[in-house]
């Protein structure tokens, strides 16, 4: 079973990164993703920046107050030159010759949030991407519309809560008509036009933006200017295709609804699922996923290069309540009070005999009890049919029931954050059942988790946990159905 990866989930405006270890609950075990999003904007003025929303956050209030007081900043010669010779009407066609000249240079990776354009010079280059993305996403959000980033900006969201350092541009993904907003981006001070020599959707700042009071350099500007690449998609039932790989539908559940990660200070918005939309196929380019520390390309700022990501972090994952079987209550207790004996053979007696209720550990799959499950129908084979199938061949779904209320309500009563995943979380979101040829299941807890206290807690239950490659359970010899599930003639398990 492939090792799970890192994730990221929001919690109060914060995304905490929490890495995940896995349990397999085996006839011998079980891991999935929740994001729980919302999703809001609010649009950004002329000469205004909206401060906050429900849950994203596209700019600090420091940065609003000076954004503002630079409107008022009347601008250069050079700058006041350069606007006359631009042409003013927002319908007219725009090209490279309309972005505006900038040097800028590579900052450390969490040093280049927009707020840095104000005190830093040459500017962050990511800086100035930052402040394209978050005012263009408003911009089409006022439109009626929504914007998120894609591609490898997107991955490096993911991993470091910033944009990439070094990157002139990133990748935007939206549902707008991006060619009929290039006079809405020009009265907001950005020129959108199409590269003639790539095809692609392009937006950068102009002269007229309020920021170029500050970024106008036409000292050894930089050959491509800081800008937006853009790609459209459309919605079909519950498939998204994207303009540039129609080949390739997206399900619209990965796109919405829209989650909140966090960037820089601020938040930003983002697929529901995003790892969906990180290596679309026009966006897969080569970029560093691992940051040991300072870019050799850094020239500003190189002292905070640390990414701010939080290692110890308490998940935000959704409690979902144990809905009471009455009949498998009822039919355990009736059982109960005459219960069957367990009688191993000699075969299985000398590794399987629990000399002590306190034993909890011992070999890789030692004291997994011996079945011969059978595969019942889809929805069928529910635990209440362990009382009613034949000694040793119990439905096997019903088995790894039995398994993943145990460990789940066990992480329920140690306030373990625990969920399903892979076959698992697709049986109960297809059939809203185990699947029945399925030999195991699988569950996420934390990496952190104390698995010694865990094994313990769930011995007492009867259910055995050891580590292979990874943690693993199953039915014990001492669990209370034991002599009902045992099959003389099956093998040990190994």
């Amino acid at each position: 079973m492939p090792h799970t990866p890192p994730m990221r989930v929001a919690k109060a405006g914060r995304t905490q990164r929490v890495t995940f270890a896995g349990v397999l609950l085996c006839m011998i075990a079980v891991s999935t993703t929740v994001f729980c999003v919302h999703h809001q904007f609010t649009a950004t003025p002329r000469h205004d920046v909206s401060l906050r929303h429900p849950d994203c956050s596209y700019v600090t209030s420091a940065f609003a107050e000076q954004y503002e007081a630079m409107a008022q900043r009347p601008p250069s010669a050079p700058l006041q030159a350069l606007r006359r010779s631009a042409a003013s009407d927002p319908m007219a066609q725009r090209s490279w010759a309309d972005c505006l000249p900038m040097r800028t240079v590579v900052c450390g990776v969490a040093a280049g949030s927009q707020d840095t354009l104000f005190t830093q010079s040459p500017p962050c280059r990511s800086a100035v991407v930052h402040h394209l993305l978050v005012a263009t996403m408003a911009a089409i959000e006022a439109q009626g519309h929504v914007a998120v980033p894609i591609g490898p900006a997107l991955q490096h969201l993911l991993e470091y809560f910033t944009l990439p350092p070094d990157g002139t541009s990133i990748d935007v993904l939206t549902d707008a008509a991006i060619g009929n907003l290039a006079s809405w981006f020009w009265v907001r001070g950005f020129a959108h036009f199409e590269d003639n020599a790539t095809g692609a959707s392009v937006t950068c700042l102009a002269p007229h933006h309020t920021l170029a009071t500050i970024l106008f350099g036409d000292d050894a500007p930089d050959a491509t200017p800081p800008h937006l690449r853009w790609s459209t998609m459309q919605a079909f039932d519950d498939r998204i295709v994207l303009a540039s790989e129609k080949s390739h539908p997206y399900r619209r559940v990965e796109m919405a609804p829209l989650g909140c990660l966090p960037l820089y200070d601020v938040s930003i918005a983002v697929p529901s699922h995003p790892t969906a939309f990180v290596k679309t196929p026009r966006s897969m380019r080569q970029h560093d996923v691992d940051i040991p520390g300072p870019s050799s390309r850094c020239k500003a700022l190189c002292d905070d290069s640390t990414p701010r990501v939080q290692t110890h972090s308490v998940l935000n994952a959704s409690r979902c309540s144990a809905r009471h079987d009455t009949e498998f209550s009822a039919r355990l207790a009736t059982y109960t009070r005459h219960p069957q004996r367990l009688h191993l053979t000699e075969d299985h007696a000398p590794s399987l005999t629990v000399l002590t209720d306190h034993v909890s550990d011992g070999k890789v799959w030692q004291y997994c009890l011996p079945m011969l499950p059978q595969q019942c129908g889809a929805r069928r084979g529910t635990k209440t049919t362990l009382f009613e199938t034949p000694p040793g061949k119990p439905c096997r779904s019903a088995v790894l029931q039995l398994l993943l209320e145990s460990i789940l309500e066990l992480t329920h009563e140690l306030d373990l954050p625990s969920f399903v995943y892979f076959g698992t979380l697709l049986g109960a979101w297809r059939d809203e059942a185990i699947i029945p040829h399925t030999p195991d299941v699988d569950v996420a807890l934390p990496s952190e988790t104390d698995w010694t206290a865990l094994q313990d807690a769930m011995w007492a239950r009867g259910v055995y946990v050891f580590k292979r490659d990874i943690h693993s359970a199953c039915i014990a010899p001492h669990h209370p159905l034991a002599a009902l599930l045992y099959s003389p003639t099956a093998s040990a398990t190994s």
